[in-house]
């Protein structure tokens, strides 16, 4: 709860009022190791910041899973479709390795946002930060080929590669995992 707070100092100082306010109504849990978070068919109604671990959001795709975000500490994870539309997730959302996470609903996210106008600035801050973390994926997948992919994705993220299986960061960099071993091989 801690490094949540923390992190949210960061962004904005955060009041004694809120902080305290926070320490009643955060929750925390642990997922272990390709335990879920959230599955399709089910609507996600917290917003879970990363204490520990490393999670990633996937979907189904003709028998494969195809990752489309890794989340390591220090990030927000949530259902788009559940927090901002309050319908069915289309995706899972899973603990890559153990992970413990911090959690509000969406409805005390509200309440939160209602009561203490300070924290808008930091709620907009982790928007606009998350929407930027974001484009850059969707400008590091533009990229033609894989190799430029992987080598941009060690420089937002170094030791993604010693925490992620290799065929779930073949998926996310849209290559295959045969390509990402020869792509390792050819790196050291």
């Amino acid at each position: 709860m801690q490094t949540l707070i923390t992190y949210l100092n960061t962004i904005h100082p955060v009041p004694e009022e809120l902080k305290y306010h926070l320490l009643k109504t955060v929750k925390t849990t642990r997922v272990g190791k390709k335990g879920y978070i959230v599955e399709p068919g089910h609507i996600c109604h917290n917003i879970y910041f990363v204490q520990s671990g490393i999670v990633r959001h996937y979907r189904v795709e003709g028998g494969d899973e195809i990752t489309s975000h890794i989340i390591e500490e220090n990030g927000i994870i949530f259902s788009t479709e559940g927090i901002c539309t309050r319908s069915l997730s289309t995706e899972f959302i899973q603990a890559i390795e153990p992970t413990e996470l911090c959690y509000i609903s969406h409805n005390e996210l509200q309440h939160i946002l209602q009561r203490f106008g300070e924290f808008q600035h930091v709620f907009w801050a982790l928007v606009l930060h998350y929407n930027t973390l974001r484009e850059q994926r969707d400008q590091v997948l533009r990229m033609r080929l894989a190799q430029d992919r992987f080598n941009n994705l060690l420089q937002i993220a170094p030791n993604i590669e010693l925490r992620v299986p290799n065929k779930m960061l073949a998926s996310y960099i849209r290559c295959t995992a045969v390509s990402l071993c020869r792509i390792k091989k050819l790196r050291y």
